[in-house]
């Protein structure tokens, strides 16, 4: 695994036939513009499609014209192999993975096993040859990624017409034509690993390509290293991570997005040192043009960030996670690690960084090897940079400390020696009875039984005035905390969870009844089912969601929600009188969707995600109201239902206000802003919309 350890920093190179109209709504992955087109197998978590944004669009400026037709526009004439290995070096990147086959089935290769290659069709060119070539001239790692999923391959999915006689030989092909360090799956969703023969897929790589390294999309029962997409895990992942991600919104090159749209260069350090520091790499991805270059903006972001990067390599590739890796106040001090000297980074480039959860520091020195004067305080230790040359993107310094000097900041003190447990004390609890519990870490270590079971009508709370992250349940990888009618649970952290995946967050706290109630926490995510009168208020939910399914009259308020990436932030399904108010949610795909409830209220809720914001799916005499959308694809999706009111919402740089679409009727939108969105209002499928004076917008 020293491959992924000694190349931090890599460039993904993704184009597909999609390449050629590039369009999608701005923050979708103009990659996916087929099946965003017309119905496609194993087509998941996107909005459902096809999409009438990419319909309209195809139509305006393709009339009706095949997918297939766009093939001869894509030229990549003006290809250059060489100046992405020059890329490449000015932004300090040392591997480079390469789209060889994506989602619509075209190779970029000279592929044995179909004509459905750049070198028989548009390119006229072996691309991953060429690119293979130029990168390792230049001594850098090599890759390939290939998509599992195949929309123009007419056996998909079967075992023995594609998977056998057609998938598994092109890997082969792949691996033993051009001897990757990689091998980067994806498209993999739509079945298990024993559909895609996985495991023998990867032993066979291996075995023909020692040294190998693969990733976890190929559902085999072993990986080298996890993949997440976009963003940062929030806690650092046990064992070999990479994060992937697009410069700006989409992999592929999207004609909508600006320059601003774009990852900036200082955005573009703070995402490496942090990835870094939790002991990940960071696979960049750039969009080439039809005809083979690269955007201008996206050059010039990664040359002005590679400066910085090249500058402090030392620091980058090869470090190893420190522990703990940082983060900081507000996420800007970050460590790495090379032998006895720990690599600071204050992103801030403040005259007197103070760096905690150090100890042992024997001297400090700028890069170029000036000493400069620390002190250990009661924050950390306290470096003066004030003499010294401080980047706007960060600056890093070099702390050497005693071999036992680096120490982890406990999260909560132990628990009390000789305290009951809390599982023997909740079993004791009666309608009333209030548990309260003393500042420490409540685990398996330490006698407690998951999930802890909280009978009906009993709080368990921290004592009065404790610290949210004094109290700690750690459940590990099981269920933390199960709630019973009436019940309730305040002031305390919960982690770990049994395990979940992709839009399913790990099972943490969960409950059924009426009348359960769970406020000022920090949870990583809670389901309800059953009952009526569940609050939900004033949590912090990290990595996984809020959910309520088949409540009633529950009440969402003031929670701050982020970190699932790819689900749903609060998701409500079924039931009446919901209220879902003056949350804030952000990284997810959506933020609040309601599916089938009658007369709920999302009212004040901020929240800048993928994208949906809100989305309301088949619900019924819905009422929106001074809810307010940053960098969201849609900020409203209204899909099917009837009855719904959206007024006074605030959408700012969304891809389109509000989306009314599938039979959807009876939506009234009013007294609304639109600021700076590609479309304020789309009827698509669906009755017209009520736009009462003064309108909503430019129109519908």
């Amino acid at each position: 695994m020293s491959f992924l350890g000694d190349r931090r920093y890599g460039m993904f190179v993704h184009a597909n036939i999609a390449t050629v109209p590039a369009f999608a709504p701005l923050h979708e992955y103009a990659d996916w513009y087929w099946a965003f087109l017309e119905p496609k197998p194993d087509v998941v978590l996107h909005p459902t499609c096809p999409l009438p944004e990419v319909v309209t669009w195809h139509r305006e400026h393709h009339g009706g014209r095949p997918f297939d037709d766009f093939i001869p526009q894509l030229t990549f004439d003006r290809f250059d192999a060489e100046a992405y290995a020059d890329l490449m070096d000015a932004a300090g990147m040392r591997y480079l993975v390469h789209v060889t086959k994506h989602h619509d089935g075209f190779c970029w290769w000279d592929a044995t096993h179909t004509g459905r290659n750049a070198v028989r069709q548009g390119p006229r060119r072996d691309v991953v040859a060429e690119l293979a070539a130029a990168v390792r001239r230049r001594g850098h790692a090599f890759g390939v990624y290939y998509s599992l999923l195949d929309w123009a391959h007419p056996a998909y999915p079967d075992r023995a017409g594609y998977v056998d006689a057609f998938m598994r030989p092109q890997i082969r092909e792949l691996v033993e034509r051009f001897e990757p360090a990689v091998l980067w799956g994806d498209g993999h969703w739509g079945h298990p690993g024993d559909h895609w023969r996985a495991d023998e897929l990867v032993a066979e790589a291996k075995a023909s390509r020692p040294g190998l390294v693969v990733n976890d999309r190929f559902f085999a029962s072993a990986a080298d290293f996890a993949v997440y997409e976009y963003d940062v895990p929030a806690e650092a992942p046990e064992g070999p991570w990479e994060l992937c991600r697009g410069l700006a919104y989409s992999f592929c090159f999207n004609q909508v997005e600006r320059d601003e749209d774009h990852l900036q260069p200082r955005e573009i350090v703070a995402l490496l040192v942090e990835t870094v520091a939790k002991g990940g790499n960071l696979l960049l991805d750039v969009g080439p043009r039809a005809d083979g270059t690269l955007p201008e903006v996206q050059e010039r972001v990664l040359r002005e960030a590679g400066e910085w990067v090249n500058r402090h390599a030392e620091a980058i590739h090869g470090a190893q996670r420190h522990d703990p890796p940082g983060g900081g106040e507000h996420g800007t001090h970050w460590y790495t690690r090379t032998g006895d000297v720990v690599h600071a980074f204050d992103l801030t480039s403040s005259p007197e960084p103070c760096f905690g959860g150090l100890g042992g520091v024997v001297s400090v020195t700028a890069p170029d090897g000036t000493a400069l004067a620390f002190r250990e305080t009661d924050r950390g230790v306290a470096v003066d940079a004030r003499a010294v040359e401080r980047h706007p993107f960060g600056s890093r310094y070099r702390l050497r400390v005693a071999a036992a000097g680096a120490i982890r900041v406990r999260d909560a003190a132990p628990r009390p020696a000789g305290a009951p447990t809390v599982t023997s004390r909740l079993a004791a609890a009666r309608p009333g009875d209030v548990v309260a519990l003393a500042p420490g870490v409540y685990d398996a270590a330490a006698g407690e039984a998951f999930p802890l079971v909280v009978p009906e009508g009993v709080t368990l709370c921290a004592e009065a005035g404790t610290p949210l992250d004094a109290v700690v349940i750690d459940s590990g990888k099981s269920a933390a905390v199960q709630l019973g009618p009436g019940s309730t649970l305040r002031g305390v952290t919960v982690r770990g969870g049994a395990p979940g995946y992709m839009m399913i967050p790990p099972t943490c706290v969960t409950g059924g009844g009426d009348g359960i109630t769970v406020e000022r926490c920090a949870l990583t995510s809670l389901l309800l089912s059953g009952g009526s009168g569940a609050v939900v208020a004033r949590n912090v939910v990290s990595g996984g969601k809020v959910w309520l399914a088949g409540t009633r009259a529950s009440t969402v308020h003031g929670n701050y929600q982020h970190g699932l990436r790819w689900g749903v932030g609060i998701e409500v399904n079924g039931g009446d009188g919901h209220v879902v108010s003056d949350n804030e949610c952000e990284d997810d795909l959506c933020a609040i969707r309601l599916t089938g409830t009658t007369g709920a209220r999302v009212e004040r809720n901020r929240y800048r995600t993928r994208w949906f914001g809100i989305h309301l799916f088949g619900a019924h005499g819905t009422h929106l109201d001074r809810n307010r959308a940053e960098v969201t694809m849609r900020a409203v999706s209204v899909e099917g239902g009837s009855g719904t009111t959206v007024t006074r919402q605030f959408a700012d740089r969304c891809d389109s206000g509000v989306i009314v679409e599938r039979g959807a009727s009876g939506v009234t939108v009013a007294d609304c802003w639109f600021h700076d969105c590609r479309l304020d209002v789309l009827v698509w499928e669906a009755e017209p919309v009520a736009m009462p004076a003064p309108g909503a917008g430019r129109g519908a």
